[in-house]
This record gives structure tokens, sequence and C-alpha cells, in this order.
């Protein structure tokens, strides 16, 4: 299961005025970073809101996300952070393999791909349990962490931040490049909301999309075929040779290999993000499928419902494809 922690008790000392509130194109600087995570299929999305700015509570539940209002001002984002996974941790006991994102809420460029690329990551290295995006050698937002580390963290002296806990975790860390520069993007000053204004439309944009590669009974012909028949068809699509294809009987699983990894053959779509509900209803996301970034040959950001279930015994769809019939 994958959780969001969204901090949002700052004073906005340098903006004058509450800064997740401002105005991006349609939305708001908030209601921008929370669409950016559902779109990439986090589960839970936890926004930490400081007593002195209730007018984010409407945003932040307009958005669709769980609220924590602090009764007290805290002292920097560390306790802010604590206190949002202590009422995670009450609400829906993680478990220590689980993972959190810690998500500055003043990073209105977030992508959804690049979550979607941390969680890959993560599942493809087993040795490392934070991974964070870098650019041009810099680290980046938003850091993925297993849960684990969340006891060492409340552990650390008062006044130490969470970076002092992370960079005595080097061996457990992964710095995963990224091509993108807006991973250092903040919203700071006046000036930097004025640039980042421009980026944004004022009318309201067409539906956000995806890429997705589906493997399956998804595919042309398939049982559940329906639901993508109206969403654009791209071309049928080969990953890179880093996964498996199992057969779980009337339909397949897709897993990332440890080893002799394989390229598995599907089709690519371009999906709606309002779909993705009603896709992960159907692949019984997050227990049995979850949908994460996968390496698909010729694109740059795909995404897929990978297999979450036991894999001892299955077997292996040796043709490296399903076929529906």
């Amino acid at each position: 299961m994958t959780f969001a922690v969204i901090p949002a008790a700052g004073k906005s000392v340098r903006m004058g005025r509450p800064k997740l509130a401002l105005p991006l194109g349609d939305r708001t600087v908030l209601e921008r970073v929370v669409a950016s995570l559902r779109a990439a299929g986090v589960e839970h999305i936890l926004v930490v809101v400081g007593p002195h700015v209730p007018e984010l509570l409407p945003l932040a539940k307009r958005a669709g996300t769980h609220v924590v209002q602090l009764t007290e001002e805290t002292p920097d984002m560390r306790a802010t952070v604590e206190a949002g996974l202590r009422w995670l941790e009450e609400r829906f006991r993680p478990r220590a393999k689980d993972h959190w994102l810690l998500v500055p809420a003043d990073h209105p460029t977030l992508d959804p791909s690049l979550v979607r690329l941390l969680l890959s990551a993560r599942a493809r290295s087993p040795d490392k349990s934070i991974i964070v995006p870098a650019h041009g050698g810099r680290r980046g937002h938003p850091t993925l962490i297993d849960w684990k580390h969340v006891a060492g963290m409340r552990a650390l002296p008062p006044g130490e931040g969470l970076n002092v806990y992370l960079r005595q975790h080097a061996r457990e860390t992964l710095e995963l490049p990224v091509n993108s520069v807006s991973v250092l993007c903040d919203l700071d000053t006046p000036e930097d909301y004025d640039r980042l204004r421009g980026s944004f439309p004022t009318e309201v944009p067409s539906p956000e999309t995806i890429h997705l590669f589906v493997y399956g009974t998804l595919m042309r012909g398939g049982v559940r075929h329906d639901i993508l028949r109206k969403q654009r068809f791209i071309r049928e699509a080969l990953t890179r040779p880093n996964y498996l294809l199992l057969d779980l009987g009337p339909y397949p699983g897709l897993v990332v290999a440890e080893a002799d990894g394989r390229a598995i053959h599907g089709e690519l779509y371009e999906v709606e993000c309002r779909l993705i509900p009603r896709l992960d209803t159907i692949e019984g996301a997050p227990e049995l499928y979850r949908l994460e970034g996968v390496e698909v040959e010729g694109e740059a950001a795909v995404s897929a419902y990978v297999y979450q279930g036991r894999t001892p015994g299955l077997p292996i769809i040796e043709a490296n494809r399903w076929h529906n019939s």
C-alpha cells in the first residue's frame, strides 16, 4: 500500500499569503499536487493543515484527501510530517514494507509518471527502501520511503530534520536520475509564482491521460476490453526485458523479474485518468494488482497493472504474450 503525506503547515512568509491556495490555471497549488498523486494511483493521500491556514481545509476536502488539522503550530516540517504519520498509523496500521511519499505541498509541477517511476524503481530494487529522484546531481521531490523507517525518524534528536535521517541511511537509498528539472522546482517567492503561472492555462484543460500498457484481458478481443474501447489505441508494444508473464488461469500477471527477465508483448493505450478508479476495481487494486510505472520500448512514461499476489508455483508463459482465446 502506498501513502502520501503533504505537510501544509508553513507560514508562506516570503510569499506573504497562503501559497497553497494560490490559483494555477483552473486549480489551486494544493489541488494540483493532489491531482498528480491521484493520477499516479496513490491509495491514501493525507494533507496536514496548520491551525493558521484554515482556508486549506475545504480545498483538501474538495480534492478528496484525508485531512488532519493541527491544534497548535509545529516548530518545523519534521513535526508536521510526524503528526501525519501518527494519524495514518492509527487509521490504517501500515506494514513495514508499505511505502509513503514525502510530498512538499509547494511542488505543483509534480508529474504522475515520476511517482510511478519511483514505485517501479522500488519494486526493482529490493535492497533499497528510500528512493529519491535526482536531476543534475541534485536531489529533488518527492521521496518514497518504506514504512519501516518511521520509527527511526521519530527517534531523531530534537531539532534534527528528516534529511539528517536520510543521509544516515545512504546504503538503503537509491538516487533515481530523471531528465526533468521539475523535480527541483519549489514555489517559495512571488517571482516563483509569476514564473509558474504562465505555464498553466487559465481555461479548463482537456482530460488528463496516462499511457497504459495492457497485456491480458484488457487487450483487443479480451473479455474486459470494453472499458478501453473509447480510449486511443496507440500501438502494439513490447516491454524492456525486465519482466515475466505468469499464467494465473483466466488472466495473466506481469511481475518484475529479479533475474532472467523477458520482453513482454502487449498493447499501448492513451487512457483518461478518470477511468483509473474503475480500472482499479476491475484489477483488484491495490491487493491483487497495482498501477506502476513500467519500461516499454520507445516510450518515456508508461504504466501497467503489475501483479502483487503470491508467485511461487505459478507457471511462466513462455511465449511472453497472452492469448485471449
